[in-house]
């Protein structure tokens, strides 16, 4: 579910900061998340983060010694060196730009817009996803595996990335997010 404008606000108001940065890490609630500076006498923030990984890259990109403004303007570049690709489970029979797609089929979604690949196999969808998405031109590929993989299954898929990609930096981590087998970072 959605925060609220409201509840965006009380979490912001229960901050002892009087400087607040916001990562929606969700497009549905980068609107919402926008309405509550002028609600509140503190300053306030949004990065436009759309996906976890965006977030964890605006997190990095974060400098303790920065002012708001310059910490906001890192942030957001970083944000947009960032692909996401979610692998995930359909959830009805249905076409989509061509693409047809079953009910319970693993599904590849890029930067939370875009379905570019279906099928049976997870891992096969996410290597067709990761080349669409443009894993050439990455340097670092973070592999978050959900709460349903199995850590093994994961490493095989991690070490299978190294193969056919060599030269780029992976890595694998337990992300245990439900609703998605895998979320890939590109960087």
């Amino acid at each position: 579910m959605n925060p609220s404008v409201q509840e965006i606000l009380q979490i912001v108001e229960a901050v002892p900061s009087q400087k607040i940065i916001i990562l929606p890490n969700n497009k549905n609630i980068i609107l919402t998340a926008s309405q509550v500076q002028p609600l509140t006498s503190k300053e306030v923030a949004v990065i436009p983060t759309r996906t976890m990984p965006q977030g964890v890259a605006a997190l990095i990109a974060f400098n303790y010694e920065g002012s708001l403004e310059e910490n906001a303007e890192a942030m957001e570049e970083s944000v947009a060196t960032v692909k996401t690709v979610e692998i995930t489970k359909a959830v009805r029979n249905t076409q989509i730009k061509g693409l047809k797609m079953r009910k319970g089929q693993a599904i590849a979604i890029v930067d939370d817009e875009d379905i570019v690949a279906a099928g049976d196999s997870v891992a096969e969808v996410l290597f067709e996803a990761v080349a669409k998405a443009g894993i050439e031109l990455a340097e670092v590929v973070t592999l978050y595996h959900g709460a349903e993989v199995e850590t093994a299954q994961a490493e095989q898929v991690t070490e299978e990335i190294r193969k056919r990609y060599p030269g780029k930096q992976v890595e694998m981590v337990c992300g245990g997010q439900s609703h998605y087998d895998y979320i890939i970072s590109l960087e």
